[in-house]
């Protein structure tokens, strides 16, 4: 497992000066995207979730107990190795705001008392080699965070042992990946919709360069579903 992300990344760079397959050059009605040679794909999405109370059903809006809006784009452009297999790179961005805060009861009055737990923006990146399977128009993958950064201003109580707050949070290389699985549906000519659904798990060990306080660990998981356009060349 060690040698892992040192095999994606040689393999991906490998993999853009390797020449055609021959079964790829004398076989020209292999399905499309076996043919493919390069493919560059770009998805979207944004998620939101919200909770309030409310005296009664339909009555006016109050305090919100969870907000939570997320965007995401994530940029992936793979390389044809042999038949089924892919190397590359992936790059995705995700950015949004969430708060909370504690139920507490009804006042006098019958309105909403709910206690502000805090809440802010954040922000992460990630980046790294990827390698991925496919049989005509389903794929699987798997990816490793080689760059993964988090910049979350709500944690401010996950400081680094100098006290700091306000630094990025950096993935430990030993676990930061990605896998994840679709499909496509063709458009027009090179031109495909791309429908993708991702998993990522990491851990957070430094804070501006600098450990967590008590030597913590700060661990998130995810699954994002993602919506596009792939373009392939051959």
């Amino acid at each position: 497992m060690k040698r892992l992300p040192l095999v994606l990344v040689l393999g991906a760079l490998a993999a853009l000066g390797l020449p055609r397959t021959a079964e790829a050059q004398a076989d020209p009605h292999r399905d499309d995207w076996l043919n493919a040679r390069w493919v560059v794909e770009g998805g979207l999405v944004m998620l939101r979730t919200e909770q309030q109370v409310k005296a009664e059903i339909g009555g006016e809006t109050a305090n919100q107990l969870v907000n939570d809006v997320q965007f995401a784009s994530a940029l992936f452009v793979t390389a044809e190795v042999w038949r089924f297999v892919r190397l590359g790179v992936f790059l995705q961005i995700d950015a949004g705001r969430r708060s909370s805060a504690r139920f507490e009861g009804l006042d006098e009055s019958g309105d909403v008392v709910a206690l502000s737990i805090g809440g802010g923006p954040y922000s992460e990146v990630w980046a790294g080699p990827l390698l991925q399977l496919r049989w005509r128009y389903l794929f699987g993958e798997m990816g490793w965070g080689a760059l993964a950064v988090r910049r979350d201003e709500a944690r401010t109580d996950l400081p680094a042992v100098d006290g700091s707050t306000d630094g990025l949070f950096r993935a430990s290389p030993r676990v930061a990946w990605m896998f994840g699985a679709g499909g496509y549906f063709p458009i027009y000519g090179d031109w495909d919709l791309m429908l993708r659904v991702t998993y990522r798990i990491r851990y957070y060990e430094t804070r501006g360069g600098e450990s967590l306080t008590q030597g913590v660990a700060f661990g998130h998981q995810n699954v994002t579903p993602f919506v596009g356009i792939a373009w392939r060349r051959e």
